[in-house]
């Protein structure tokens, strides 16, 4: 087999047993079991909160975090809900205590220059391997805006003098640089991309403290960390600046231990660095990273690694396709690993993942490929879980509308939704839920120009997640688009549910039309 330059090529593997590989890498086929130390159950009168300061030192959050090699942050809800995926009976306050309370992780700006939750104990090395290139980035298109080197130099040092005294907000920073500086540094440390005290951020010398009030604030970072468990202090760690390519070496050893297969494209794409520096780390590696082909294609993997991707490729065989589901957050690292996002999303739906300005949407993943999206609504004491899949269609067949739903799979990935929405119940702390199922629908033969496009939701209980069948509200305008968005609400008319209505919502009372999965039959039949 030929080799492509980037490694010594020694397995041929497909599509499917990569994204094997990279869900368990990411805790994705199974969760990080939920770890604490001493009695996990709350003491009488004691609230979650209290019982979290007491008993939690967050150990399966910093493996899982350091085993994803970080999770990008800019919205903080989203950290959680990804590590939610990944760590059984997670709490959003555990996330929160160990950033805040044990300082286990550290928010700063890292790959990409976008904000991250990161191990504290892991900042050295990232900080030293991926900062200075980042940092050089952001200097070029600074001075592109005029800003000189040495009144950058200046700035970045007040802000840290600034900080000397103790956490402050944006604005106090801009304050004292201003006092020391001028006027001139107020829009470089105000900027809300970060600016100057992003540049400090990328040298180690600051991160993100908790906020005051609903301000964000900034800490220094020898102060913040000293002390706490596992930091040694950046000025004496080895990975610093001078050995940049040693410790870009190691930071894109992790990446591929978390994202293999993968490119020296796809490194410098995540990374944020340059290809060229991309390259240096993958050769300081040597043979730790060996080439496979991916279905014709090379990428890279640990040699250490190869075991693990035969051993769950012989356990997919053994146990037939394993189905996997799993809702993830906005932003979530399993998206963010790859340049080529075409193993991830279809082309005609990847506007709806990854939308304007750099939103990444929350997904639903079904065997590592996006399924569709979903979002959460709090709505009183019910928490509404919306699912948006992709490829929902209405066929008929003999005057009967069919919903006919790809994902509509075995009833174990049934129970896999049901399990993934009671939990995402649970981490929310409400004790009921409604399973919301949006469709664009598109109706074809005789049905074509007969429905009213409406926007409305599927209310569907969480018990009942088996859809099969529903038909539109009936709409006597032939002059109507023929792509609507149903809203369904599954009525149980027995306990068990054996004899189930499927409504179709809203409509007029003299014009509502169900379809009874029982007997096969629409009420009132339709001409």
């Amino acid at each position: 087999m030929a080799n492509s330059g980037q490694g010594k090529c020694v397995l041929s593997i497909n599509r499917a047993q990569a994204v094997a590989f990279r869900l368990a890498k990411h805790y994705l086929r199974s969760k990080a079991e939920y770890a604490c130390e001493g009695n996990c159950g709350l003491e009488p009168g004691e609230s979650h909160v209290a019982q979290t300061e007491r008993v939690f030192r967050g150990s399966q959050i910093v493996q899982v975090v350091r085993a994803i090699s970080g999770v990008q942050a800019q919205v903080a809800s989203a950290v959680s809900l990804a590590l939610r995926a990944r760590i059984q009976s997670l709490w959003p306050q555990d996330v929160s205590h160990a950033l805040w309370s044990t300082k286990d992780l550290v928010k700063t700006w890292c790959m990409r220059a976008t904000l991250h939750y990161l191990p504290s104990e892991d900042l050295p090395l990232y900080i030293a391997g991926l900062g200075p290139g980042i940092a050089l980035k952001e200097q070029r298109w600074m001075a592109k805006d005029g800003l000189d080197e040495g009144l950058l130099e200046r700035m970045v040092g007040a802000v840290v003098e600034a900080l000397s005294y103790g956490p402050l907000t944006r604005r106090e920073i801009a304050s004292r640089v201003v006092a020391r500086i001028g006027e001139v540094a107020r829009p470089w440390v105000e900027h809300s991309w970060g600016g100057v005290i992003k540049q400090a951020c990328l040298r180690g010398l600051v991160c993100f403290g908790p906020d005051q009030g609903r301000e964000v604030a900034f800490v220094r970072l020898d102060q913040w960390l000293s002390g706490s468990k596992g930091f040694m202090g950046l000025s004496d760690r080895k990975v610093r600046s001078d050995d940049r390519i040693w410790a870009a070496a190691k930071v894109f050893e992790r990446y591929v231990s978390s994202y293999g297969p993968a490119t020296v494209q796809d490194f410098a794409f995540w990374s944020g660095l340059p290809v060229k520096d991309a390259a240096e780390a993958r050769c300081a590696l040597g043979d730790k990273v060996l080439e496979v082909m991916v279905d014709g294609t090379p990428a890279l993997m640990l040699e250490k690694d190869l075991e693990l991707l035969v051993r769950l490729d012989d356990d997919g065989q053994n146990a037939g396709q394993n189905a996997n589901v799993n809702l993830l957050g906005c932003f979530d690292p399993f998206l963010l690993g790859h340049r080529d996002k075409s193993q991830l999303v279809d082309e005609e739906q990847y506007k709806k993942v990854f939308r304007k300005a750099g939103w990444i949407s929350p997904v639903i993943l079904v065997d590592g490929k996006v399924a569709g999206t979903w979002e959460h609504i709090r709505a009183g004491k019910r928490l509404c879980v919306v699912l948006s899949p992709f490829d929902g269609a209405l066929r008929v067949s003999g005057g009967i509308c069919e919903m006919a739903v790809t994902m509509d799979m075995k009833d174990e990935l049934k129970l896999m939704f049901e399990d993934e929405v009671n939990d995402i119940r649970r981490f929310f702390g409400f004790n009921q839920v409604e399973v919301i199922i949006r469709f664009q629908t598109v109706f074809g033969g005789y049905f074509v120009g007969r429905f009213a496009e409406i926007d409305s939701n599927v209310y569907i209980p969480r018990s009942s997640l088996g859809y099969e069948r529903a038909v539109p509200n009936a709409n006597t305008d032939p002059g109507m688009t023929s792509v609507l968005s149903l809203i369904i609400l599954r009525i149980p008319s027995t306990s068990d549910g054996s004899n189930s209505l499927w409504t179709v919502l809203p409509s007029p009372s003299s014009n509502r039309i169900t379809f009874d999965s029982s007997i096969n039959a629409i009420h009132p039949p339709i001409a």
